[in-house]
Parts: structure tokens; sequence; C-alpha cells
């Protein structure tokens, strides 16, 4: 009976040990590189995203203008240097064009166009920094976009 149970626990927790490496060698698979996105400086963003914490996981919302950016301005993520951030979120109307992606201290905007309505990507970040999420709409109407983001 002792050793029973004691080929029990150990199996569980070989299982348990390997889920948690599968786990996370799947989420490197996953993400993108931030270097390889594609990027710009910008100059102005039109409006603030409200976010909504605790730290781990942020969700947002907005209404975001025809071709126009918005950012959350109010919830920075201090990453290091191979840190990822997770972008989970959908948007109506599914038609538009969107890009989801991240701003550095120094103004630049990182993203991914997404045009099918919803986006649930892994960036990493190769260097330390100061980053915050930002969405810009780039169809010809007002876009409501939902979702979460993790780091």
């Amino acid at each position: 009976m002792k050793r029973q149970k004691l080929v029990s626990t150990l199996l569980s927790a070989f299982l348990l040990a390997n889920c948690l490496a599968f786990r996370t060698s799947a989420s490197e698979i996953e993400s993108l590189s931030i270097s390889d996105l594609q990027h710009e400086k910008i100059e102005e963003i039109t409006s603030n995203i409200l976010g909504v914490t605790p730290r781990a996981l942020v969700r947002f919302e907005a209404d975001i203008e025809e071709n126009s950016i918005s950012a959350m301005k109010n919830v920075k993520f201090p990453l290091e240097a191979n840190e990822t951030v997770t972008i989970n979120a959908s948007y109506s109307p599914s038609s538009a064009s969107m890009d989801f992606g991240l701003v550095t201290s120094d103004g630049y905007f990182y993203y991914i166009n997404v045009d099918n309505g919803n986006i649930n990507k892994t960036i990493r970040v190769e260097e330390r920094g100061n980053y915050m999420l930002a969405v810009r709409n780039n169809s010809d109407d007002t876009v409501s976009v939902v979702g979460y983001v993790n780091d």
C-alpha cells in the first residue's frame, strides 16, 4: 500500500514537472521578438485606453476613433530583457484593420497588424524598459476594443 502511494506521488510529480516544462517551452516558441515586428516613431497618441489593474493581468477597453492610435497611459510594464507581454483582445467591427503592440519609452510603436477581429499574441522584449500597450485603428470607422494584457 505504501509502495503504491509512493509510486502514485512520484508519477504525479513527474507529470506536473513535464507539464510545466512544456508550458515554458511552448510560450518561448509562440512569442514574437519585438525586433521582428513592424515599428515606427509616433508623435501623438490621441486618447487613453482605460485599464483596470491588478498588475499581472490588466483588462482594457476603448472606442478608438478612425485612423488614430490610443495607448494605455496609466499602466506601464517595467520589463527586463527577454520578458514577454501577451495581448488577448477582440474588436468590433471585426473587418477593421488594427495594429496592437507596445510603445517604448523613446516613443517607438512596435506592432502586429490584425484584420480578423481578435488577437492573442505574445511579444518578447529585447531591452529592459517601460512599455505601454497601444492600439491603432487603421479603418475609417470607430472601433470598440476589449481585452486583456499581461506580463
